[in-house]
């Protein structure tokens, strides 16, 4: 499971339960930046990463939120997943266009925003969650956002994909996330009222997971 920018690992807690009672054995580690000069991590940084974690798995199913989600394409490209989740997914290379494409500081500052600004992003999720959201977030490199925003070449993915979608999702638009589906002839599972973070965050995180988790069963035993 990878996080997208400014957040970690903790994002997933829902999702982990969901998964774990399912019989899955969840990795949902940090993505690490620079910590003495974060503007100096790119793109390949990350996703060295993710090799690291991912190299040593068998067919492993792989889960991208946002940012992730373009690492996990990458990914794919390279370890044979058996089924790929894209949760409100920062588009690859050929989509990007439908973004409001936007130039990114050389940091991005999410850590120690007002929690007012949290809520406003976490618009379905409760008083709790928006709370330790605020102390969690981190700052995250603008040389990878810009790297992610003007679009990443992957390939299309060879196993099932389903591509998770927030209807209020004001970082990708909605939009763009369903001509991603189509161009992959993915599953869709689209949530109302839902934001960017919300599928992970939100109230409903753990109704997310649970379908998520039905809709993989299905895979695995057809496959």
């Amino acid at each position: 499971m990878i996080h997208g920018a400014g957040g970690g690992g903790w994002e997933y807690d829902a999702w982990q339960s969901a998964f774990a009672a399912a019989g899955f054995a969840v990795h949902a580690p940090d993505l690490i930046p620079n910590a003495e000069a974060i503007e100096t991590t790119l793109f390949s940084d990350y996703l060295q990463q993710v090799i690291s974690w991912t190299d040593p798995l068998t067919n492993p199913v792989i889960v991208g939120a946002s940012m992730g989600a373009v690492l996990a394409l990458k990914i794919a490209e390279r370890v044979s997943p058996c089924a790929l989740v894209l949760v409100n997914p920062m588009p690859p290379m050929g989509l990007t266009s439908a973004l409001d494409l936007q130039s990114y500081p050389s940091v991005v500052r999410y850590r120690g925003r007002p929690a007012v600004e949290t809520a406003l992003a976490l618009l379905d999720s409760d008083d709790e969650t928006i709370a330790r959201a605020t102390t969690l977030w981190r700052d995250e490199s603008g040389a990878v956002l810009n790297t992610v925003s003007r679009g990443v070449a992957a390939d299309r993915p060879r196993c099932p994909v389903l591509i998770v979608i927030g209807s209020e999702d004001r970082e990708v638009p909605p939009a763009t996330s369903q001509a991603l589906a189509r161009s992959y002839k993915a599953d869709v599972q689209v949530y109302p009222g839902m934001s960017h973070v919300g599928p992970l965050l939100g109230m409903r995180a753990g109704v997310v997971a649970h379908s998520v988790v039905g809709w993989l069963s299905g895979v695995l035993r057809n496959n």
